[in-house]
């Protein structure tokens, strides 16, 4: 079941499906959907596609209105990946340059907490994530 983010605050749920698709979506405290995104990533591990949604999530979100007066909340179903925004130097060497940005971003937003959940809380982003894996075009849909 998805939780609401608290008030002054924006959630950004996203998830990803194996190797090739990522998407997201971002809702703000009274479930209103705000943006959704799915797109392919083409041939990545899994921990990589995470990284890629995640940094993703936080580009759309930073070029939003919402950015300068809401914080952010980033939802991910991997271990791997919360834990390597928060130890940016326990990233595998492969990823240091996805990690490098996404600790550029997290700066430019006002406050930004990632956090894991599991992927059965995240119904919506997983299915953006499926529906990426097989994506010719990227979707990006803005509720402004």
């Amino acid at each position: 079941m998805w939780i609401p983010p608290p008030h002054g605050y924006m959630k950004f749920s996203k998830g990803k499906l194996g190797p090739t698709g990522i998407g997201g979506v971002l809702r703000d405290n009274l479930l209103v959907v705000k943006m959704v995104f799915s797109k392919s990533v083409g041939m990545e591990d899994s921990n990589m596609a995470e990284l890629l949604a995640v940094r993703k999530a936080m580009c759309l979100f930073i070029s939003s209105c919402w950015a300068p007066s809401h914080k952010l909340i980033i939802e991910s179903d991997s271990s791997n990946v919360v834990n390597w925004i928060h130890n940016p130097q326990s990233v595998p060497w492969l990823m240091k340059r996805i990690i490098s940005h996404i600790v550029v971003l997290k700066v430019q937003i006002k406050e930004c907490e990632v956090l894991h959940i599991l992927r059965e809380c995240n119904d919506m982003a997983d299915g953006l994530s499926k529906a990426g894996v097989s994506r010719r075009n990227n979707l990006l849909v803005y509720y402004g």
